[in-house]
């Protein structure tokens, strides 16, 4: 049998307690205390096995351009990445009912929309919106500019992760398997797709990536599937794990990782938990190469390389083009690591114990480590243009150049 780290049992739920009842509550608040509480267990240090933080003679000293604060991580789970476009940050308040601009640099408050049901996937911008996705199955659009709401949708499920915007087209995915397709300007439902949903799966799911004509999803069915951004027939599905074993857990898969586009958009790369990380052609769904390798967080690219966080907290370089294996850091084990960020030749990661840590991405080696808050860093580092954000669970964010 596999052993799933207890970090990772936090985030396990039933797949059937993800669902939206007639009454518009979401089926886990109808279950009882029992997801509710796995989930607020997850670690907030790094677990007893960690690997102690080890000196060494940093190399580079990542200078702090910008320091403010945020409403703090959000009760319950998956917790809420911000979104940076331009010179605002957006985020989700403590409750998650309401949703603030802050201005970057000086940390004013912009605007602040309240949202009549709690926010439970994260947010998505773009063609100057912000989209939110509640816990009672709506989709809703706010103006990025002044955060007056624009247009409202019903979807089928509660939301668990960030809508998507392009070409005019929002797509969103909800828990129980469906993939849909709105108008930017109206709301309007354009087309749906659906995918079963097995027994078991993590609570959460990879958004949605974006082409000029594809809309590509990971399923918690451990497939990758791409449909047309603008019609909704699919272009082509793919595995990425399959069940094997005979217990539960064992069988358990999940494409739950955010999967990344290349520049060209000609390849998009995704992961999933007890699967394998693949390389996949984004015109035909060719598996190019796959490794194995367990992984529910995003991954990062460069230039040349593809950067993974497996589930022990190892950090992960591959080959872009062939899978090869460049290196790996597992000095950072169990130490609850994000997912990595790419920003000037280094590859970055935060940990449960609130470091940030910066590593070549040519070697591996450790460059700098720093520590703007003790409280745990749970969100994948945000590259913005030349800068990275880094979020802490108090609500600490910081804009850092290496």
């Amino acid at each position: 049998m596999r052993l799933i780290p207890a970090v990772l049992l936090a985030a396990l739920v039933l797949g059937a307690c993800s669902g939206i009842s007639s009454t518009g509550k979401s089926l886990s608040e109808r279950a009882g205390l029992a997801t509710i509480w796995v989930s607020e267990r997850f670690a907030e240090s790094s677990s007893p096995e960690a690997e102690p933080l080890e000196p060494f003679e940093a190399t580079i000293e990542p200078r702090l351009i910008w320091r403010g604060r945020i409403d703090g991580e959000q009760d319950g789970y998956p917790k809420l990445q911000p979104v940076v476009l331009g010179d605002r940050i957006f985020s989700v308040s403590k409750n998650r009912r309401r949703v603030s601009a802050l201005q970057v640099g000086s940390g004013e408050r912009l605007w602040s929309t309240t949202i009549g049901t709690p926010i439970s996937g994260g947010l998505g911008g773009g063609s100057g919106m912000i989209l939110a996705g509640t816990g009672e199955a709506q989709l809703i659009a706010l103006s990025a500019e002044s955060g007056e709401q624009l247009w409202q949708a019903r979807v089928s499920s509660e939301v668990l992760a960030a809508p998507q915007v392009r070409g005019g087209v929002v797509v969103v995915s909800t828990a129980d398997g469906q993939l849909f397709g709105f108008s930017a300007a109206d709301g309007r439902e354009l087309w749906s797709v659906e995918r079963d949903v097995p027994s078991l799966s993590l609570r959460g799911s990879a958004p949605p990536v974006l082409t000029a004509n594809l809309a590509i999803q990971g399923f918690a069915n451990g497939r990758l599937t791409a449909v047309g951004l603008r019609t909704g027939f699919e272009a082509w599905d793919v595995a990425l794990a399959i069940p094997r074993g005979r217990t539960v857990l064992d069988r358990l898969v999940d494409a739950d990782g955010a999967a990344v586009l290349s520049d060209d958009e000609d390849r998009v790369y995704t992961a999933a938990f007890q699967g394998r990380l693949a390389a996949v052609e984004v015109d035909t769904g060719e598996v190019d190469w796959g490794r194995d390798l367990s992984s529910y967080q995003g991954l990062a690219l460069n230039n040349y390389n593809v950067f993974a966080t497996n589930v022990e907290g190892v950090v992960w370089s591959f080959d872009q083009n062939t899978g090869g294996l460049y290196w790996n850091q597992g000095d950072l084990r169990h130490r609850g690591v994000t997912a990595p960020a790419t920003v000037d030749g280094y590859v970055v990661v935060g940990d449960a114990d609130g470091y940030l840590h910066f590593l070549s991405d040519v070697s591996g080696k450790f460059a700098a480590r720093l520590r703007l808050s003790e409280s745990p860093i749970r969100l994948q580092p945000m590259k913005v243009g030349d800068l990275l954000y880094v979020v802490h669970a108090d609500g600490t964010i910081a804009a850092l150049k290496p």
